[in-house]
């Protein structure tokens, strides 16, 4: 039997909630992740990722327990993004780290690349942070609040291998999401499998997925998630999806799809679909 995941259990509390829809856990061996008691209601949960950067990092953040990337000075933990193709990651995260406390010291919240040469040029008081993270090839970097801080925890850096590519705009994103779940089609295959009339398909958005999509639901990036900023066309998927949910699994906010509009969706507000 199945036992449901973390990330199964908080998609079933956000789509109960703005839905007002109640769902069972129902993968007991490879099925649907959850039907409503009346079987009219079907949610699948899944991830829209890159294995191979996943596992990078994981191996990675298992021997980063180095003091090099702590420090007491940090107010958050911060998430740096850098190129996949980057070596010398050790070297990289020693080199920055002092840049990230003096930044994190002074207020900031982010580091973005383009933006940070306006400070080099203009030779402000974090001028030299910014170089150093500019010369260390670092794309972007990001503090974050940890969702439950241990008594003791402390600060570190965490690294994000990244793509690189072009920005691109939520249509791009969507468009990119489509290729990875109608490549997959085993989602389909088991909303198919209940004959629902309501298929709920919800896809987490990883740091760890293309930088087109994964920017739009960062926690940085609440600005890209509001009105005017959703896709301008329907999902293009196996008809049997009613509605598609794509949320940042960090952020907790995205996009719902219900039939007809899109919408925005956040585990922090108390929305309702009427």
């Amino acid at each position: 039997m199945n036992q449901e995941r973390k990330n199964e259990v908080r998609a079933r509390n956000l789509v109960e909630h703005v839905t007002s829809l109640s769902f069972e856990h129902s993968d007991k061996s490879g099925g649907v992740d959850y039907l409503s008691r009346d079987g009219a209601a079907a949610l699948e949960v899944t991830r829209f990722t890159d294995e191979k950067k996943r596992g990078v990092q994981a191996a990675y953040r298992k021997k980063s327990k180095s003091s090099l990337l702590t420090s007491r000075k940090l107010r958050s933990c911060w998430i740096l993004m850098v190129p996949e193709a980057r070596t010398r990651i050790k070297n990289l995260m020693r080199g920055v780290l002092s840049a990230v406390v003096c930044l994190d010291i002074n207020n900031e919240t982010r580091f973005v690349r383009d933006e940070a040469k306006n400070h080099v040029w203009d030779d402000d008081s974090l001028s030299s942070s910014y170089r150093v993270l500019l010369d260390s090839g670092v794309e972007r970097a990001v503090a974050y609040e940890d969702r439950s801080p241990e008594e003791g925890h402390i600060h570190r850096l965490y690294l994000s291998l990244t793509s690189g590519g072009g920005a691109g705009d939520s249509s791009d994103a969507l468009q990119l999401l489509e290729n990875e779940l109608n490549d997959r089609q085993d989602n389909f295959d088991k909303l198919s499998a209940v004959e629902a009339k309501q298929c709920h398909l919800f896809i987490w958005v990883d740091d760890y997925a293309p930088h087109t999509v994964s920017r739009l639901f960062a926690k940085s990036a609440s600005s890209l998630l509001g009105e005017g900023r959703f896709p301008s066309r329907p999902p293009r998927l196996d008809p049997i999806v009613t509605h598609l949910w794509v949320v940042g699994e960090e952020s907790g906010q995205g996009w719902l799809w219900d039939g007809a509009l899109w919408s925005r969706v956040s585990e922090n507000e108390t929305g309702k679909l009427t």
